[in-house]
């Protein structure tokens, strides 16, 4: 498998759809192998049947139920927890990551770069950063990578175990501390 995508969503069930309308055409269009890991945290709405539907369309893929909101850290590292690709990439689910840079991402990754992320511009734009030492305090470009929830960050699957999501709550749990089967159920 060559690429994981992990969605975090919540209460995002208008915007399914569209986001996978525009996912489907971007990564087809790549060649590559492909998994999409959508992730509801505890949405409210239709969340949960939107993204079954939409990764029963594709040729690989996963829909996670997170039992309540435990926030986008631990949906996640849900995520993280099933990725199979070589490369993995975050979107959100409100359709602030643009998929059409999927490809600049990968091609990033497949320049040898271990990870590649973005941080968002004055006018909300995004430009791409790369980082070629994980596990260590990130300088690219002379700026410090503050923001690493506000693009769709790029990584080999490779720093999985490297590279671990910070905890921002106290709901957030490492797989190792999660009881199985406790917070989510999965839909393949």
């Amino acid at each position: 498998m060559d690429l994981s995508i992990i969605i975090p969503c919540y209460n995002e069930a208008q915007n399914i759809p569209l986001l996978f309308e525009e996912l489907r055409r971007v990564v087809n269009s790549t060649g590559l192998s492909y998994e999409v890991i959508g992730i509801d945290d505890g949405s409210q709405d239709q969340t949960f049947e939107g993204l079954k539907k939409e990764i029963s369309r594709l040729p690989q893929g996963k829909a996670v139920r997170l039992r309540r909101n435990f926030g986008q850290t631990a949906a996640l590292s849900a995520g993280f927890d099933l990725a199979e690709g070589k490369i993995i990439i975050t979107l959100d689910g409100d359709l602030q990551n643009d998929p059409e840079d999927i490809p600049k991402l990968v091609a990033k990754i497949q320049q040898g770069y271990d990870l590649v992320s973005g941080w968002r511009r004055p006018d909300g734009r995004q430009q791409r950063r790369q980082c070629q030492q994980p596990a260590a305090p990130c300088r690219v470009h002379q700026s410090s990578l503050t923001d690493s929830t506000a693009a769709a960050p790029a990584a080999r699957r490779a720093l999985k175990a490297a590279v671990a999501v910070p905890a921002t709550s106290t709901a957030a749990h490492s797989s190792a501390s999660r009881p199985q089967g406790s917070t989510r159920s999965i839909v393949q």
